[in-house]
């Protein structure tokens, strides 16, 4: 299950920075947000936590702010 999470989160990460980078390459300036991470299995979203996490489904008090 570990191994599952991992993989589905990393494509998450993947895909943000992909979205940073091509705003750095347009020459602006990716927004400074907090991220919220998923204690459970490392899922990562800026701005709030969701209600459940879409990866594990653990509820909103896994989450923890990085700021």
């Amino acid at each position: 299950r570990s191994m599952e999470y991992a993989f589905k989160v990393e494509q998450l990460h993947f895909k943000m920075f992909n979205e940073d980078l091509k705003m750095l390459e347009e020459g602006k300036k990716p927004e400074l947000v907090a991220y919220w991470v998923c204690g459970v299995c490392g899922n990562t979203v800026p701005k709030a936590p969701p209600n459940k996490c879409p990866i594990c489904n653990s509820s909103k008090d896994k989450f923890f702010e990085i700021k």
